[in-house]
């Protein structure tokens, strides 16, 4: 009966590892590092064995957690989350940890800066040019 209940309020260990993986940006290594698995864990999860007990919060954690992070649009999320930026931890550290919500949506707002510094940077070097005179121009970059 209750794992039943677990089942309807989780939907599937598949839907949630899907959209925790594409949210995140995550490989299966990455993943099965985080919820400490074995990879193989994880692929029997996509050929429909339900998960142990013990990883049940934790993925409900991750799923949150992704949920969380979808609101936040950040563009190329899965080059960010393995960067040391917090206190020498990466954002794949704190999911690891299980951070409260409350730091993990500092450090969202957080990878969501950087990615947008980093698009602009991109941004920037791609609409530039040299001419034969060696003078920079940058198409629409004040």
């Amino acid at each position: 009966m209750m794992m039943e209940f677990i089942k309807h309020v989780m939907r599937t260990p598949t839907h949630h590892v899907m959209v925790i993986r594409e949210v995140f940006g995550l490989t299966i290594a990455d993943l099965s590092l985080i919820i400490n698995v074995p990879r193989p864990t994880i692929y029997s999860w996509f050929q429909g064995r339900d998960p142990q007990p013990f990883v049940i919060p934790k993925l409900r954690y991750l799923f949150m957690m992704a949920e969380e992070a979808k609101k936040y649009e950040i563009e190329r999320l899965g080059a960010l989350v393995s960067r040391r930026l917090f206190r020498g931890l990466s954002f794949i550290d704190l999911l690891k940890r299980e951070e409260p919500k409350a730091k993990i949506k500092v450090a969202l707002l957080t990878l969501k800066t950087l990615s947008e510094q980093e698009n602009d940077d991109t941004t920037r070097s791609t609409h530039s040019y040299e001419n034969p005179e060696g003078a920079r121009f940058g198409v629409g970059v004040d």
